[in-house]
Order: C-alpha cells, then structure tokens, then sequence
C-alpha cells in the first residue's frame, strides 16, 4: 500500500483531479482498492498564551489517500510530504 498526501488549491480542483485519475466515480466515491481520508481545509496555531489563541490557514484543500495502485494525478494536486501529517492510516 501506498499512502499519498494530497493538496490542491480548492475542493473541487481535488475533486476533477481524483475522477480524472480514476479514484473516485462519478458520485465522488472511492473506486474499490482506493482509500479516501478527506481533511479539508487545515489551520496551524500560531499564538497561545493565556489570554490568545490564534489560528492561521494553510493554503489548499487537503486529502490523504491510501492505495496499492499507481496513481497519476493532475499539475493542479500536489503530492506533498507532510512534517507532523493530521492523519495517518492505522
């Protein structure tokens, strides 16, 4: 199996580019053998003191996908390596 972190700019640039590469039908659910773990949009803490809390976006929409198959996907998702990943498969 393998384990890709997905990020694309918007949902629905992640959504053309998973049909387009065959992982997800027409309903947008995952072909068999393909694994989806739809994260979204991510924030990261920037400040946390007593008194703040604070919150900064993370650019893009994110999923992970798990699979033995090879997958080609378009320019418009990047195949990122995450330093600390918010999901990881059991």
């Amino acid at each position: 199996m393998r384990d890709y972190y997905l990020k694309a700019d918007t949902r629905e640039q992640m959504q053309e580019a998973l049909r387009t590469a065959g992982v997800v039908d027409a309903q947008d659910k995952p072909r068999p053998g393909y694994h989806l773990s739809v994260i979204g949009y991510l924030h990261e803490r920037v400040t946390f003191t007593e008194t703040a809390l604070e919150y900064h976006p993370i650019p893009g929409w994110h999923v992970n996908l798990r699979t033995a198959h090879d997958v080609v996907l378009p320019a418009t998702v990047q195949h990122i390596k995450p330093r600390t990943p918010w999901r990881t498969w059991a």
